[in-house]
């Protein structure tokens, strides 16, 4: 038979854990079935103003066979407690808090884990428990009831911080253990993917029981490096190819986070190209690769060189597009309305692949090769040349279309009537050069426009 015994049973426990407080327990009812136990709290006259009516309650459980009762132990709480008539919050699996006014009586049902069948508890409430905060530059502040046990070493009686090791465990005289800071976690930050030969900065955000005074340290490739700030740049030397960095951090107390890995994805032949100079551009997407081609084999000879068919590419077979406004413009490109006139790129993508994006004999032009191609066509060179013969010459020596372009946001414009064509070569921090002409004649070889407009490539040779 399974019995609930006495409160007087569980008397002299209480009085050791009432001691110095200011709210009273009384044992209401236990269902075994469900190990399930109810208890009232009730406030009296509190003095204590730090915590006022603030009392952290926890359950110590007795194994019963038959007429032997055994050592008192910790009760593991499992779920949130229902409180009526007063005011919870979390602890830990040990205990909890409950907040009540003077005079009043809060209901308590919490359910139990790992208790035998037949068992006595003691539901126990103090005015705070033992626990530890951190000082932001290092060490411990410690509140409850001195003297404090901490990493199972016990303080003297008036010691109230601590500025030894890690706090793993800390215990009031009672044996109450107590709640400790929450250990450092990190979580990173780094792009998807970067080109070979670029530099790369990591930045790890602390989270936790981290302070102010936390140190970093990264292992890339098997190098450890230990920093105090939460950024780490990796130089462009280090990334030649696809490797797992991690990091950890570690807070001024000495306690450190589990690392945690991150991936760096480097993709070959995606950098400047022919010395030229790329600003504000993002690296590409995750999972970014491509396969380039032409809209047919055809070929146009002007003066010394020769120009392929507009370029295609197979990451570029969708209908989206989508690039910032400002600095970082993406990496991007889609298809254009007509399958005859090629796909429409970025400039940070015609310039970042400026050595793979053309197959392999071709490249893409310079904004040098806009000006030799205009002389070569009867222009001048100049932008703002307003000449049909000229124009005529662009479409049919050179075999222009009338191509448009896809604005920020994938839309489509001036298909039909517009011709535009990226270079690689960039103007200055927003824009690269182009090369663009319309039906009204106007042609404009050394034209500059925003590094997320997407334009139609040529290649040259």
């Amino acid at each position: 038979m399974k019995k609930l015994y006495l409160l007087s049973l569980l008397l002299p426990l209480w009085g050791i854990a009432y001691s110095q407080s200011c709210v009273a327990v009384r044992q209401v009812s236990t269902n075994y079935a469900t190990q399930q136990i109810t208890f009232d709290l009730t406030w009296g006259t509190c003095n204590n103003t730090t915590h006022l009516n603030k009392a952290w309650v926890f359950v110590d459980y007795q194994t019963i066979t038959g007429t032997t009762r055994g050592a008192w132990a910790p009760a593991t709480i499992v779920g949130t407690p229902t409180v009526s008539n007063g005011t919870y919050a979390a602890g830990n699996s040990r205990g909890f808090y409950v907040t009540g006014n003077n005079g009043q009586t809060a209901t308590v049902t919490v359910t139990l884990s790992g208790v035998p069948a037949q068992f006595n508890w003691c539901a126990i409430a103090t005015d705070y428990p033992p626990n530890a905060t951190i000082n932001a530059a290092g060490g411990y502040a410690l509140y409850g009831t001195a003297p404090f046990t901490v990493n199972g070493v016990q303080l003297g009686t008036g010691v109230r911080t601590y500025s030894g090791a890690c706090i793993t465990s800390i215990t009031d005289p009672t044996g109450c253990p107590g709640l400790i800071p929450a250990a450092p976690t990190v979580t990173t930050t780094n792009p998807a993917a970067v080109c070979a030969g670029s530099g790369v900065t990591l930045v790890a955000t602390p989270g936790g029981g981290t302070t102010t005074a936390n140190t970093y340290t990264w292992n890339i490739g098997g190098a450890s490096t230990t920093t105090t700030t939460n950024t780490f740049a990796v130089p462009a030397a280090s990334i030649t190819t696809s490797k797992t960095f991690t990091v950890s951090v570690t807070n001024a107390n000495g306690c450190t986070s589990n690392p945690v890995s991150s991936n760096i994805t480097v993709i070959s032949g995606c950098g400047s190209g022919n010395g030229t100079s790329i600003t504000n551009c993002s690296n590409p997407p995750s999972g970014f690769s491509f396969t380039s081609g032409f809209t047919s084999t055809s070929t146009w000879v002007v003066g010394s060189q020769t120009w392929s068919a507009p370029v295609t590419a197979t990451y570029c077979n969708k209908a989206t597009y989508n690039s910032p406004t400002s600095a970082p413009y993406a990496v991007d490109c889609r298809t254009n309305s007509t399958a005859g006139y090629g796909h429409l790129f970025s400039w940070c993508m015609i310039a970042k692949f400026a050595t793979t994006i053309c197959p392999s004999g071709w490249r893409v032009p310079t904004s040098t090769d806009f000006y030799n191609l205009d002389r070569a066509l009867g222009g001048t060179g100049a932008n703002g040349q307003s000449n049909t013969t000229l124009r005529n010459n662009y479409l049919n020596t050179w075999g222009g279309q009338y191509g448009g372009y896809s604005g920020y946001n994938g839309t489509l414009s001036r298909q039909g009537s517009y011709a535009y064509y990226w270079s690689q070569t960039e103007y200055n921090a927003t824009n690269g050069y182009r090369l663009y002409f319309y039906s009204n004649g106007g042609v404009y070889p050394q034209n500059s426009d925003y590094k997320y407009s997407g334009f139609s490539l040529r290649c040259v040779k």
